[in-house]
């Protein structure tokens, strides 16, 4: 078969610049090539039980596969659920005493805080306890699988962002630094780590 596009890596990047392409011309051909597993076939040996840290695998479900490794907000909840975490499916139906997760436009303002956790890698970045944050979404971490640490909490208690310990750079952020970071240090700082980390996975 013959394609209009081909895109390498289906990471957020990838999965977003494909969709948009069938959005401007929905008669494009575009196939989009990933070196991971499938979604449904993306699962982490890691437990946190029988399994307690990388064995090296040959294709790591982590690192590669649709969705990426859970740098944006979707990404989270892959790896939530495939070291065996489960989550909210609907916060506003599971959840009392919330405070606001699902904002309006403009999504480049805050409108809660969370609390980074001491001697986290988030904290080390930032550099600060406290920061605001934008906030969309209703679907949240309910029981953190027992690979991952929490960096980050909401007031109400919701886990706001994630590391993986045995990887060199696997976080997960709730909120959305991609839609403030023109303006926002804190958020240019999570890229800037992120960017460094992958230079230095290259290498």
């Amino acid at each position: 078969m013959k394609y209009d596009v081909l895109i390498v890596g289906a990471g957020p990047g990838g999965i977003f610049a494909a969709y948009e392409l069938m959005n401007n011309d929905p008669e494009k051909k575009i196939a989009v090539f990933e070196a991971g597993h499938p979604l449904e076939k993306r699962k982490c040996p890691i437990d946190g039980k029988k399994v307690k840290s990388c064995i090296h695998c040959k294709t790591c479900a982590i690192m590669k596969g649709f969705g990426g490794a859970g740098a944006f907000s979707d990404g989270k909840y892959n790896i939530t659920n495939q070291f065996g975490g489960t989550l909210y499916q609907d916060l506003p139906e599971q959840v009392s005493n919330l405070i606001s997760h699902h904002q309006t436009p403009p999504y480049d303002q805050p409108v809660h805080t969370i609390s980074v956790l001491p001697e986290t890698p988030l904290a080390a970045l930032l550099e600060q306890e406290t920061l605001a944050v934008n906030s969309y979404h209703h679907h949240s971490i309910l029981k953190l699988a027992e690979a991952l640490q929490p960096m980050a909490v909401a007031p109400d208690g919701l886990i706001e962002s994630v590391w993986l310990p045995e990887k060199a750079f696997v976080w997960g952020v709730q909120w959305h630094p991609e839609y403030d970071y023109q303006k926002n240090v804190a958020s240019q700082q999570i890229f800037q780590a992120f960017v460094q980390a992958a230079g230095k996975q290259e290498k």
